[in-house]
């Protein structure tokens, strides 16, 4: 029963981590982008980010799947990004409002 909890938990936390990451990646964007031009925060599409997310962290995505992580994070119950709506969801742009944090000092592995 332990070994079964303990998976469960493990795989939440990895669910977590993942949207971490790519709320990590408009960041990274933003502040890569803003930074040097002095730019107010960027709208990213969904491609952009994908790219980014690949570039640094595992899982490699597509972009169905970084769409609907996106669209996740950005509902107004989330909240961690902000959406900007396009006609086709490809031109759907995101942005970044606030970091999630996933904790690992409690030892999940």
């Amino acid at each position: 029963m332990d070994d079964n909890i303990d998976k469960y938990i493990k795989i939440v936390f990895n669910r977590l981590q993942l949207r971490s990451q790519i709320i990590k990646a408009i960041k990274e964007l933003n502040t890569h982008n803003s930074s040097s031009l002095n730019l107010p925060t960027q709208n990213c599409s969904v491609v952009e980010v994908r790219v980014q997310h690949n570039a640094k962290y595992e899982p490699k995505l597509n972009d169905n799947a970084v769409r609907d992580l996106l669209i996740e994070l950005s509902s107004p119950l989330a909240g961690y990004l902000g959406r900007n709506r396009a006609d086709d969801w490809r031109n759907d742009s995101f942005y970044y409002l606030r970091e999630l944090i996933v904790d690992q000092s409690q030892g999940f592995d």
